[in-house]
């Protein structure tokens, strides 16, 4: 994950209906099996691989947190709750670099 925020949330810091959107901060590229983010205020990279870059992916289509929560828990097969918890501390991260911005708390 990215970030080295102190408070991170609890799965129920955001709501089934919750939706990301992407802030224009950074410039961004696909590199093999990464997504590289390019910080455009302070130059600082950071690279998603596997679940985060699937979880960007679909932040960028447009997913609500419930929709993210079913898709990655299927594809990965692992529970939903430890799910629920592990995309909320990855989303808490992009909002405290402010890659993202969420609607509907």
């Amino acid at each position: 994950m990215i970030g080295h925020a102190h408070d991170r949330p609890r799965s129920n810091d955001f709501s089934d209906h919750t939706v990301l959107v992407k802030t224009g901060r950074f410039l961004e590229t696909d590199l093999d099996d990464e997504i590289v983010l390019m910080d455009r205020y302070d130059g600082a990279f950071f690279s998603f691989s596997e679940t985060a870059r699937d979880c960007w992916h679909l932040i960028t289509q447009g997913a609500t947190f419930c929709t993210i929560i079913a898709r990655l828990s299927l594809q990965y097969d692992v529970d939903e709750e430890m799910c629920r918890e592990d995309v909320s501390r990855f989303i808490n991260d992009l909002i405290n670099c402010k890659f993202v911005r969420a609607y509907g708390l």
